[in-house]
């Protein structure tokens, strides 16, 4: 699967399971992303991950970002990590 694939499982799922129809009849909110419907974008301006499980959600979103090459670019600038709360538990 490719990095392109994992973004957009890691957007689509959610988004999908919110409209399972019969599958699902109740939802439940785990995260959030906050985004702006623009005239010709959706931007996004952060991430809540207030929930029990929101420190994984975290993790997974900062693993994939961390394989993106604009973050390659940038870590060649700065020293830039990100925690791992899924190893402390």
């Amino acid at each position: 699967m490719t990095r392109a694939d994992r973004l957009t499982n890691a957007v689509e799922k959610p988004r999908l399971a919110a409209g399972a129809g019969p599958i699902s009849r109740t939802a439940s909110t785990a995260a959030r992303a906050d985004a702006f419907i623009l005239p010709d974008s959706l931007q996004f301006a952060e991430y809540n991950g207030e929930s029990p499980a929101g420190a994984g959600y975290s993790q997974g979103l900062a693993e994939l970002f961390a394989e993106e090459p604009l973050m390659t670019r940038f870590r060649d600038q700065f020293d830039a990590r990100f925690y791992r709360p899924v190893e402390a538990l």
